[in-house]
């Protein structure tokens, strides 16, 4: 129940924004770090992502998940489009790997991704920077692209593309199996 309020509140937030030029993945990072480093002075990036990315591989909103090694807790960081930022405390958490700050930003990853064959939606195609935990790329560091045309319902798993975040070349289309 909570989890799908959360939902909702985020789909209402999300519509209420202001129609405005959107931004890539790297045009909030120093805002996201700044905010993380006061949260918690040890916080780790652990992944960038938008539900929303257009096929140019911008979004109005990013969000930016951190995790605190000394007090074992995440935070999400979301920064949308014409609103101030958005902290919201996740507690506790199983930490994942932390991922570097320095990658090839989201335009280039859509457009990789493209390139090798991804379909992107008009502008609800999602976007996530992370180590990746799919069978296929296991630790691997990329840019998982996929649209609602990559869900395998025979599987009843999304395969995303994977796009590696420091060459930002496209490295394989994923299982979307752990």
């Amino acid at each position: 129940m909570g989890k799908t309020l959360l939902f909702i509140g985020w789909i209402v937030l999300v519509a209420a924004v202001p129609a405005a030029a959107d931004d890539t993945a790297n045009a909030g990072l120093a805002q996201a770090l700044q905010a993380a480093a006061k949260w918690m002075p040890d916080a780790k990036l652990e992944t960038i992502s938008t539900p929303l990315a257009d096929a140019t591989g911008k979004s109005r909103v990013w969000q930016y998940s951190f995790h605190s090694p000394k007090a074992g807790k995440c935070v999400r960081i979301q920064i949308i489009k014409g609103m101030p930022l958005n902290l919201i405390d996740l507690g506790s958490c199983i930490p994942n790997k932390p991922i570097s700050t320095k990658f090839v930003d989201s335009p280039i990853a859509m457009q990789q991704a493209m390139k090798a064959g991804f379909q992107p939606d008009k502008d609800d195609n999602s976007m996530m920077l992370s180590r990746s935990k799919d069978r296929l790329a296991k630790d691997k560091e990329c840019w998982n692209v996929s649209s609602a045309k990559d869900f395998d319902p025979a599987k009843s798993v999304m395969r995303g593309w994977c796009v590696d975040a420091k060459s930002g070349t496209f490295l394989m289309r994923l299982s979307g199996e752990l």
